[in-house]
């Protein structure tokens, strides 16, 4: 199973999404070089997206950038994998981004 399809099941246990969102999430948004993810035993366990996004700011366009569709697999969670996963992030949100606008989703009820 290829990465795109690993995080899209990741998703579907991680939040009450409906399939239609989530498809038009993959289908328009997702970008492989976005989606930064961890794996154990060879299966992304870890994902979370970087979306690029331009803000106004006091007339002022600037080019940012949020973290979104934060989520671990209810096995391996409580085990550091999206500290991680964040602290490797920091680098690329300071790379071509003047500020990091966090956003989270809201975790699903196991």
């Amino acid at each position: 199973m290829d990465k795109k399809e690993q995080i899209k099941d990741l998703w579907r246990m991680s939040f009450d999404d409906s399939e239609e969102f989530i498809e038009l999430f993959f289908d328009r948004i997702y970008k492989d070089e976005n989606a930064m993810t961890l794996e154990k035993d060879g299966r992304i366990v870890s994902a979370l997206h970087i979306l690029p996004y331009t803000m106004t700011y006091y007339g002022t366009e600037i080019s940012v950038a949020y973290i979104y569709a934060v989520c671990t697999s209810p096995k391996v969670r409580g085990q550091g994998y999206m500290l991680s996963l964040i602290h490797i992030s920091e680098p690329t949100r300071l790379l071509s981004i003047s500020y990091a606008v966090f956003c989270l989703k809201k975790k699903k009820k196991t």
